[in-house]
């Protein structure tokens, strides 16, 4: 099963019933707690990756790597993607064929290298600094076609999208989808519309990681709103709402 933000909400919803220690969860607050939730299990992982430098699955869906046209440059230096979050790795094709690894080095140590008559960086040995908005590369001759970067990006953030209808029943709008209005209808940000008015393109972003890690997130998100939980308290309340529905 693919988890919806909708099957979280509802989840977390129905282990408040469960649990009868806190108030039913809004939408409006729902869509809230759902981007930082996620946002503090992101750091999570990512802190995790830093102290062993392992790949886990639950982080693989956000590597990413751009070659050649698909980076973009400012002088001698690559400007790092708006959604780079981690370093990976630079590499260089030397003549467009052979792959060098592009040594990332400290500040200092870059300065003293490019200044180096035996370590003088060249097409074989390049080298790289990682500053606040780009990556400075030496020597200045390299063919910015020939770079490949791999990096891990953010999540995307995350909305729950829905509208009410005449009757004043919420309807959850899944990524994509699309709503003809009728009067009386209500978007999700308040404004009511009338029959003829454009269609409404949903705004929903689903939750960005692996189906495994939405109910860890949710386990935060029911942590926030006062449910005391865990993980594996989380994946119940799952199997029990499968079983009820």
């Amino acid at each position: 099963m693919a988890y919806t933000n909708d099957d979280l909400y509802n989840l977390i919803n129905f282990a408040i019933r469960k649990d009868k220690k806190g108030q039913p969860l809004t939408r409006e607050r729902y869509s809230l707690i759902l981007n930082t939730s996620g946002r503090e299990y992101q750091e999570i992982l990512y802190d995790q990756y830093e102290r062993t430098n392992e790949m886990s699955d639950s982080l693989r869906r956000f590597k990413v790597e751009k070659t050649g046209a698909q980076l973009s440059f400012t002088g001698y230096a690559i400007d790092l993607p708006t959604n780079y979050v981690h370093w990976g790795a630079l590499y260089y094709k030397k003549d467009g064929t052979t792959v060098k690894p592009v040594e990332k080095l400290t500040d200092d140590t870059f300065v003293m290298r490019q200044d180096s008559y035996i370590e003088a960086p060249s097409s074989s040995y390049p080298v790289c600094k990682l500053s606040t908005d780009y990556i400075k590369y030496l020597p200045q001759s390299l063919d910015q076609n020939n770079f490949t970067f791999d990096y891990l990006r953010y999540p995307d953030t995350p909305f729950y999208d829905y509208y009410i209808d005449v009757n004043g029943v919420p309807h959850y709008l899944a990524a994509g989808a699309v709503h003809t209005w009728t009067t009386g209808e209500e978007d999700s940000s308040g404004n009511v519309h009338t029959t003829g008015d454009a269609d409404w393109n949903s705004l929903t972003v689903e939750l960005d990681f692996n189906d495994e890690d939405k109910l860890k997130v949710a386990a935060k998100m029911m942590q926030a709103v006062g449910v005391p939980i865990n993980d594996a308290g989380v994946f119940t309340y799952a199997e029990q709402l499968k079983n009820e529905s």
